[in-house]
């Protein structure tokens, strides 16, 4: 549902070859990540029985870690999409060619914090597979550095936002499996205040 609302918003100005485009790559990437988040629920429901929070965090600790490990980067792989993460990030910065409102809705805490939620609140399971957290916390590290890069040699005062946004998230996933789940929610709640004042 977030790829189709995103690529209405962002092609609002659909006169304009570079809002189609920007819309396009939006749909497929967050198309991309559906598919991933889809397979990692299947896979959940195939290994547990159930997809209900309290059945699945009551058998994690009993299941076998490649299984643990493969539904944890399946639903990385949803939450790279809607987190902007790399690989899946750059649908981000095109989405600048909506109307200042429709990015400042973009980059606040409505559509891209949906990702970083999925994590956290998978964080149970995903507590269980010593790989997926690693490559969690790389794939956060990466987006911080190279999004922070970007950033610095932007011309386009939105676009420079747009790569503030991915790297502030970048460093929310990379510090969520370091330090505490308190600090992800305080994180989450200071981009949120940020981009709406």
């Amino acid at each position: 549902m977030i790829g189709v609302v995103s690529y209405l918003l962002i092609n609002y100005y659909y006169t304009r070859i570079q809002a189609n485009k920007a819309a396009i790559l939006a749909l497929t990437m967050n198309r991309v990540g559906d598919m991933g988040l889809s397979i990692g629920f299947f896979a959940i429901f195939a290994l547990f029985g159930s997809v209900d929070y309290a059945t699945i965090f009551s058998l994690a600790p009993f299941m076998n870690e490649t299984a643990i490990t493969i539904i944890s980067l399946l639903l990385l792989m949803g939450a790279m999409a809607k987190s902007a993460q790399i690989p899946l990030h750059s649908w981000l910065p095109g989405s600048m060619e909506a109307p200042t409102p429709v990015s400042a809705l973009l980059h606040a805490a409505t559509l891209v914090t949906a990702g970083l939620y999925l994590l956290v609140r998978s964080s149970p399971v995903l507590e269980y597979s010593s790989t997926a957290l690693l490559i969690i916390t790389l794939v956060g590290a990466t987006t911080a550095f190279f999004a922070a890069t970007c950033g610095l040699v932007q011309n386009d005062l939105k676009r420079i936002i747009a790569f503030s946004t991915i790297s502030q998230l970048g460093y929310t996933t990379y510090v969520f499996l370091i330090i505490t789940i308190l600090f992800f929610f305080l994180s989450v709640i200071t981009i949120g205040f940020y981009y709406y004042n």
